[in-house]
């Protein structure tokens, strides 16, 4: 069974429907879908499909939409995670971001083990301006010595030429207790003294 080619029409039209279908009890469900689909059995199965993930009362078509590019996004790069980069040993995911994946990691090599972050570029976004972009990052984090910022420890390319870096695993903020903020002066004080 093939799916018709998503037209600017067809979207329009299977918007239409999905929106009207909002809040309707299963019998009056099937009927709507049956006079407003027409017997078009994809456009009906891709508004059931719609359905599943969200009433359009309750989650607007955008971000029912935006929710399925994001986890397929996200299972394809599940889907491509390498087993090492370079002398580490990819261990899981910690997160994915406008230039690629970020993975817990494991020196491997027998010299000596050590848990890191590894960040690489998504070989499938890899264009010569976010590569260059992602080298400038490296750099400035070689450079960067700040207890918030996680340190640099490594980087290269891939196999492939594709370049990644290796940084100390921090745990997020919200995880760690508070830091104390020094307190501003008063300025009344600096008034009131002598």
């Amino acid at each position: 069974m093939t799916t018709p080619e998503m037209t600017a029409e067809r979207f329009a039209r299977l918007r239409e429907i999905y929106l009207g279908a909002g809040g309707l009890a299963d019998d009056a469900l099937d009927e709507y879908l049956d006079v407003s689909c027409g017997g078009d059995a994809a456009l009906e199965r891709e508004v059931r499909e719609l359905l599943a993930l969200g009433d359009p009362e309750e989650r607007p078509l955008d971000e029912v939409i935006a929710g399925v590019a994001r986890r397929l996004s996200e299972s394809i790069a599940e889907a491509s995670t390498p087993e090492s980069v370079g002398p580490y040993r990819i261990l899981e995911t910690l997160g994915h971001g406008g230039m690629g994946t970020v993975y817990l990691a494991e020196r491997d090599d027998g010299h000596f083990r050590q848990k890191v972050a590894v960040k690489v570029v998504d070989r499938n976004r890899a264009t010569p301006e976010l590569v260059t972009r992602f080298r400038a990052e490296r750099q400035i984090l070689a450079g960067l010595d700040h207890p918030n910022v996680a340190r640099l420890f490594d980087g290269g390319e891939t196999g492939d030429g594709v370049p990644y870096l290796v940084m100390e695993v921090r745990r997020r903020l919200a995880d760690r207790p508070l830091l104390r903020r020094a307190q501003a002066p008063d300025p009344r004080a600096a008034r009131a003294s002598p």
